[in-house]
């Protein structure tokens, strides 16, 4: 290992658990106090390259000792008779904030359940993160091996930012946005009363499931179930799109996807096309026109045929769930009406497209 020095006779060696860098206490001339934390990161099979203090944060005028890491290698445990706790040594804990090594936490000291009047060191944590074994002094004139069972931190809040937008048109609506919470990470159910929230910006927390409801004046509700995935991160987006409540009310249907050159719907095209149903079940005063477009590269003929046998499929599908005949109308537009340039194969992408036009919304 290059540059390592060690004036003390003790020192103590921790592996990160990807084998990527290692942990060690040791008394050297560019350290805080008697003996410090240093990491290094490997650089070949056998060797380890230039130690870094990992500061202030960690290391004080005394002795740290004993450092481990967690199975992620995210929190650094160690043992420290360099500030305010329980006894001679005790553990403390500090999350790792960057990939310098050098910027922590404050340090936590882990309590009375740990730590006592004698001395505690060596915490290391199982690989499973569910108990941790550490030495104690407390029960005898040496040290002792101890087990304690490890109880998983509740997971953080995350910021769900609700952008809510007209389906029709793009723009911003002010919404009503309702989040109740129906089941915890762990399955089980949650009194939705005692976890209502309220605006477009609910605090989530990830494994759970949330109902969210969306209501804006002039539009038609929504109601959304909501898995919360595990993420790094401390926000997430969801946008929500609102169906005007007007005739006339034109938006595209998104997601639906045919075999080429055939009105053969690919499997892909379900999501939305249930989407659809679920709406005109839910809103039974709701008649709707199915608009299909192609883009320009056919004749007229050939794109008027195809354009309309594309909506027929989708109001095939939705009459098979259900819709009653008299509540769609189908109309093949073909390359009339593009709303993009043609000469690009985005262009050509935006106008191969299906609308739906509502025709009666009361």
């Amino acid at each position: 290992m290059e540059g390592f020095t060690n004036a003390d006779r003790f020192n103590e060696y921790h592996l990160s658990a990807d084998g990527e860098y290692l942990l060690f206490a040791v008394e050297a001339a560019d350290g805080w106090g008697l003996r410090d934390i240093y990491v290094s990161r490997r650089t070949g099979p056998n060797s380890f390259g230039k130690p870094a203090n990992l500061g202030k944060s960690i290391n004080t005028a005394a002795v740290e000792m004993s450092p481990s890491l967690s199975p992620d290698g995210t929190t650094l445990y160690f043992a420290s008779n360099g500030r305010a706790g329980y006894g001679g040594y005790d553990i403390y804990a500090s999350k790792r904030l960057d990939d310098t090594w050098t910027k922590w936490t404050d340090p936590v000291n882990l309590g009375p359940q740990i730590n006592t009047a004698g001395w505690e060191a060596y915490f290391s944590v199982s690989p499973d993160a569910t108990v941790a074994l550490f030495a104690s002094s407390f029960q005898s004139n040496n040290f002792d091996l101890m087990e304690v069972a490890l109880t998983p931190a509740p997971p953080e809040a995350l910021t769900l930012f609700v952008h809510v937008a007209d389906k029709s048109d793009g723009l911003p609506v002010q919404a009503k946005v309702v989040c109740l919470q129906i089941e915890d990470a762990g399955g089980n159910k949650v009194a939705t009363e005692m976890n209502r929230q309220f605006g477009n910006n609910p605090e989530v927390l990830p494994g759970s499931r949330y109902m969210l409801a969306v209501e804006a004046d002039g539009y038609f509700g929504v109601v959304h179930d909501l898995l919360i995935a595990d993420t790094a991160t401390t926000s997430a987006v969801l946008d929500i799109m609102l169906i005007p409540r007007k005739a006339g009310a034109t938006f595209n249907l998104e997601e639906v996807y045919f075999k080429a050159n055939t009105s053969t719907l690919l499997d892909s095209s379900f999501t939305a096309l249930t989407e659809m149903e679920v709406f005109l079940l839910a809103h039974r005063e709701v008649n709707i026109e199915i608009r299909g477009h192609t883009n320009g590269l056919c004749d007229e003929s050939y794109c008027l045929s195809l354009s309309r046998k594309r909506a027929e499929a989708i109001a095939a599908y939705l009459l098979s769930r259900g819709i009653a005949p008299e509540r769609l109308t189908t109309n093949g537009m073909g390359k009339s009406a593009p709303v993009a340039d043609d000469s690009t194969p985005e262009g050509r992408q935006k106008n191969q497209r299906v609308e739906i036009v509502l025709l009666k919304v009361e």
